[in-house]
């Protein structure tokens, strides 16, 4: 069983590192078992699409959920493909992708799926139709040749929302909430709340927001311990826990993404699907203590040891 995960394990590096361009032969072994934890439990699930029939249905709401998650997916292995290359705070800004994307599948899969669906891309539409006319209104102030361009975008973009709403009216079919479908979509702080993870939106999603806004915080760190006479060893360990804490980041996101994998598992009652995902969740859960003794101790884990770029 050991030498079959191993196998499994190798073989879903090298394809992550062939995709990448990367040398399997220089990934950390941290890395490593973060991308078998992504990747194992995902390959499972498409290949039960198949296997169980759920490809050939007719329902187009099955499509719809693989595809919300292979986007996640993909947003996942490239925060590791950075962090493979070294830098790790940009890695934090996709695992912000992860989490907010993670945690709106799983608000979808949670309960009245196929409404929620609905909705959540009915958002979009109603999101857009409002940008077009905020657009149309600035687009007014300009002159006729420029406005006369705008106006052409704005149209265009008007047509593929009529086409969305054609689609979306497809898949509807004969549900019987339709209306409630064109409900109101929870804003991200609702969508944690609801899945019981208040907590978790006012830390770890509130701290991936203030890296991807590139908010002040790392510019006054390194001002003002750059300004401390006799500073070195302080540098030092500021830049180890900077880039310890986008670990710890970046592999809270991962998590999100694998219980998101699970509850896909669960929804179509597929156990090698929820066995896998258990699994993947431990051994991430396990590098993130790992990262939390480590920023305890100002130091970074050796075994994600790899070529690191600093940045601010």
């Amino acid at each position: 069983m050991i030498k079959g995960r191993q196998a499994a394990n190798d073989i879903v590096i090298r394809d992550f590192c062939s995709r990448r361009g990367l040398s399997a032969d220089a990934v950390s072994p941290g890395l490593r078992t973060a991308i078998a934890a992504v990747s194992i439990p995902f390959q499972l699930y498409v290949e039960s699409l198949d296997t169980t029939g759920i490809a050939e249905s007719e329902d187009p709401l099955h499509g719809l959920l693989a595809t919300l998650i292979y986007r996640t997916y993909t947003c996942a292995n490239g925060s590791l493909a950075l962090v493979a290359v070294g830098q790790l705070q940009e890695g934090e800004i996709v695992a912000r992708t992860v989490v907010e994307s993670s945690i709106t599948g799983q608000y979808i899969l949670q309960d009245d799926t196929k409404s929620r669906v609905l909705r959540f891309l009915h958002s979009y539409v109603a999101k857009e139709r409002l940008q077009n006319r905020r657009w149309q209104k600035a687009a007014s102030t300009t002159g006729n040749r420029e406005r006369s361009e705008h106006t052409k975008r704005i149209d265009d973009k008007e047509t593929a929302l009529v086409g969305y709403e054609t689609f979306l009216r497809h898949v509807a079919g004969e549900q019987p909430d339709g209306d409630a479908s064109k409900g109101e979509w929870p804003t991200i702080e609702q969508v944690f709340a609801n899945l019981g993870k208040q907590v978790d939106y006012r830390t770890v999603y509130a701290a991936l927001c203030s890296q991807a806004h590139h908010d002040a915080e790392d510019i006054l760190n390194r001002f003002f311990v750059d300004s401390l006479a006799n500073n070195e060893g302080v540098s030092e360990r500021m830049r180890r826990e900077k880039h310890t804490f986008s670990l710890y980041m970046i592999l809270l996101g991962l998590r999100y993404f694998v219980e998101y994998v699970e509850m896909l598992g669960n929804r179509y009652d597929l156990h090698p699907v929820q066995s896998e995902a258990k699994t993947a969740k431990q051994a991430i859960s396990d590098e993130i203590e790992l990262m939390i003794r480590c920023l305890d101790n100002g130091t970074f884990p050796s075994r994600w040891q790899a070529k690191l770029i600093d940045g601010v």
